[in-house]
């Protein structure tokens, strides 16, 4: 029956230079001796058996045994380290291990710090709040390091290296999950903006049911497409779908089927020979037909076919009345789908010949499937449950907070879940001023040429309005780090060392360390120009490869958008025009999911994205 917190465990690092407070259960009204070090004192458990003691601070570095001893039971840890114990939580790129990146495996080699430790939560997903974890703490040496968080690794390395006190990590992360379920109930309940998913946890706990997140199985054209591909067939009821661009942030919730057509008509001078059409990524499968016929196609049989460039030839008997009209099937079997990336076409052999494809196409669904989103399937409340609620009253220095890929369907009410999500955490370490290092979305899916609107951009501003919220949070961006392909990027050593570099200035008081990020700060429109001024720019801002800036947009009152042309006005101000708008009233900057933007500050950290509207965003509040 007596057991204490189940983080307290053999060569745990314990919070250093704060009293530290020891839980842990017995039997009910038990009386219970508990010794740290040298210091004793004694404790009677309450009619739960719930029993908590104070000890004064223990100064880093210092190692000593923890003694729990009832009335029939003794139960220790031994050889605990007091030092700087952070949680590191999130989703995949935060739970992303050091061995999985290929690049690390001289780090994981070399590791030979014993003052690093870390404790990986089991994933474990519970319909009601728990008590207890599985998982036991590390050594950050060679035989272990592998199974650690990337991310919080390379953070604790620099903050040993730059404080040389030990650094315990507590990772409890879960790929693909939303914040949702890192919410306590309680806090759902606090907003009736939030009923639907307090709904979701009542009728995941009653019925125990799960959804089947897994891809859905590839399967033929229906009898209702038949004829689709044919040049002559009446398509002037489809909609239209803007390529590159997945289909779901055109608002197409849904897996499955979308048919492409385009009407391209020929260079005279292409009639009558053959063409390469390079129709670029398509996610998942495809069947690609030109004036009826089948050019090509990649299916299930292909594992990468999702980031597979597609080039098909067009032989000439296809060009000969000088148009072409492309048909293309997509099969989207999980997450994100569609057209992805830029296309062209060109003579064979003459690459330095093409034209673009259209950016517009019109599109008809076939078959319309449950969004998979790439989100496990797990409800609100279940990972708060099973991997937060067991850790509460371990005392913490920080969090570390990577997450929100799979929320950006839901941006904008990602600005009030993000806020609360952290008051609460604050709330149940009983620290208000607890820090919080958050990281920026990465950089994701093919970059856009035209201004779109992007939830990954506003997910991103949700985190941003976040840190300008609440106090004693450090936004950093992953921005620059991403992979167009790829949602998990292999750059996670920036990322790490980007969060210590806030936690080295903000709660280790280095004022010697330049961790922000350049940040928008106000707009002044004059004439046929808009300034804008930002703060934390050191001795100024700049561009990564020395060109003008880009990224910016620009647009007028009626809301349309273009690429800007930018120029650093000042050390802290670049001006912003667009020859065709004489009036322009907004300004936006990386406002895309994989932005093609350039400016960093002194420090050669990128500019954070921003938008100087207000106008209605795409996601729903």
């Amino acid at each position: 029956m007596l057991r204490l917190h189940p983080l307290l465990q053999d060569h745990a690092i314990i919070q250093a230079d704060r009293p530290l407070e020891i839980r842990g259960l017995g039997r009910p009204r038990e009386s219970i001796e508990v010794s740290l070090g040298r210091h004793r004192t004694r404790v009677t458990a309450g009619e739960d058996g719930r029993w908590t003691v104070e000890f004064p601070a223990v100064p880093a570095g210092e190692e000593l045994d923890l003694t729990a001893s009832g009335a029939s039971e003794t139960v220790e840890a031994r050889r605990l380290l007091a030092g700087d114990v952070w949680l590191c939580s999130g989703q995949s790129n935060m739970e992303w291990q050091l061995e999985l990146l290929p690049h690390a495996r001289s780090d994981v080699e070399s590791a030979n710090d014993p003052w690093t430790r870390f404790f990986v939560v089991e994933r474990s997903n519970e319909r009601t709040p728990v008590d207890s974890v599985r998982g036991q703490w590390r050594h950050g040496v060679r035989d272990h390091v592998g199974k650690c968080s990337a991310v919080a690794w390379y953070f604790a390395q620099r903050v040993r290296r730059e404080t040389g006190r030990p650094v315990g990590l507590i990772v409890s992360a879960w790929g693909g999950t939303s914040i949702l379920a890192w919410m306590s109930l309680e806090t759902l309940k606090q907003r009736s903006e939030y009923a639907s998913h307090v709904a979701e946890y009542e009728a995941a706990r009653s019925t125990h049911e799960r959804v089947n997140m897994s891809p859905h199985p590839y399967f033929p054209r229906l009898p209702e497409a038949a004829g689709w591909e044919d040049p002559d067939f009446d398509d002037r009821l489809w909609q239209t779908l803007r390529v590159p661009c997945p289909w779901q942030q055109q608002g197409w919730y849904f897996n499955g089927v979308v048919w492409y057509r385009v009407r391209i008509r020929l260079p005279e001078e292409w009639i009558g020979r053959p063409l390469t059409l390079n129709l670029g990524v398509v996610d998942d499968f495809d069947e690609t037909y030109v004036n009826g016929e089948r050019v090509g196609g990649l299916g299930p049989e292909c594992p990468e076919a999702y980031k597979t460039p597609r080039c098909y030839p067009v032989p000439a008997s296809l060009t000969q009345g000088g148009t072409l009209v492309i048909a293309v099937r997509v099969f989207d079997h999980w997450g994100e789908g569609g057209m992805m990336t830029p296309g062209n076409l060109h003579p064979e052999g003459r690459p330095d010949e093409a034209i673009p494809l259209p950016s517009i196409w019109i599109a008809k669904p076939e078959a319309e499937l449950r969004w998979r989103t790439g989100s496990i399937a797990l409800a609100p409340s279940e990972l708060y449950n099973g991997m937060i609620h067991p850790l509460i009253g371990y005392p913490l220095r920080g969090v570390l907070w990577y997450q929100g890929e799979s929320d950006v369907r839901r941006a904008q009410r990602y600005r009030k879940l993000l806020p609360d999500f952290i008051a609460s955490i604050r709330s149940a370490w009983n620290d208000p001023r607890l820090p919080f290092g958050l990281v920026q979305l990465a950089s994701y899916m093919p970059t856009q040429p035209v201004p779109v609107e992007s939830e990954w951009a506003e997910l991103r501003e949700a985190q941003w309005l976040t840190s300008r919220e609440l106090s004693d949070i450090g936004l950093i961006s992953a921005m620059d780090l991403g992979d167009a392909l790829d949602v998990h990027p292999g750059r996670k050593q920036p990322v790490g060392e980007r969060l210590a570099g806030w936690a080295l200035a903000a709660v280790y008081s280095r004022a010697d360390i330049d961790w922000r990020h350049p940040e928008w700060e106000s707009a002044e429109t004059g004439g046929r120009s808009i300034l804008l001024r930002f703060r934390y720019c050191g001795a100024g801002l700049r561009t990564t490869d020395g060109a003008a800036p880009r990224g910016f947009q620009i647009a007028g009152s009626n809301r349309t958008w273009k690429w800007a042309l930018a120029r650093v006005a000042a050390p802290n101000a670049i001006a912003v025009h667009h020859p065709d708008i004489s009036d322009p009233v907004a300004v936006r900057y990386a406002w895309q999911s994989n932005p093609d933007a350039n400016v960093v500050g002194a420090n050669g950290l990128p500019l954070l994205p921003f938008r100087t509207d207000a106008w209605p965003l795409i996601t729903p509040p």
